[in-house]
């Protein structure tokens, strides 16, 4: 019975929520890509994701092995234990490179999202579960 005003007070703010969604969403947007240079004193990462552009395509390879005069890699969505999947490029066709890591902010997304649906289904539920009793 007293979580039912607060779950209305609650419904009448969400233009506010709706405000902290979409800047979280932003926010969740970057994979933080930094500059790739080379030649590198150590290997990459398995995991490191590394972008660049090859002509006019796009590529994302992670299990990046970089050689004096060639780079080869995994495709971004296949599995790392994939090793028939492994592409290869000649460094000179590869400009922009960068390295970052695009999954981590699917979750930096994903979080906030499913604990405002948490919240947001567990006052509804108060609200309904005091409406029915009353």
């Amino acid at each position: 019975m007293i979580l039912a005003p607060l779950a209305r007070r609650v419904v009448r703010r969400r233009p506010r929520y709706v405000s902290v969604v979409l800047l979280i969403s932003v926010a969740g947007c970057s994979a933080n890509w930094k500059p790739l240079t080379l030649p590198r004193s150590k290997p990459l990462n398995q995991r490191t994701v590394v972008e660049f552009h090859i002509r006019d395509s796009l590529v994302r390879l992670h299990g990046v092995r970089i050689g004096s005069d060639s780079l080869s890699g995994i495709p971004w969505l296949e599995h790392l234990s994939c090793d028939t999947c492994r592409v290869s490029f000649a460094l000179s066709g590869v400009s922009e490179m960068r390295t970052g890591d695009p999954g981590a902010s699917a979750w930096v997304l994903l979080a906030p999202l499913i604990a405002l649906y948490s919240v947001g289904l567990i006052l509804g539920l108060a609200f309904f579960a005091s409406e029915g009793g009353s």
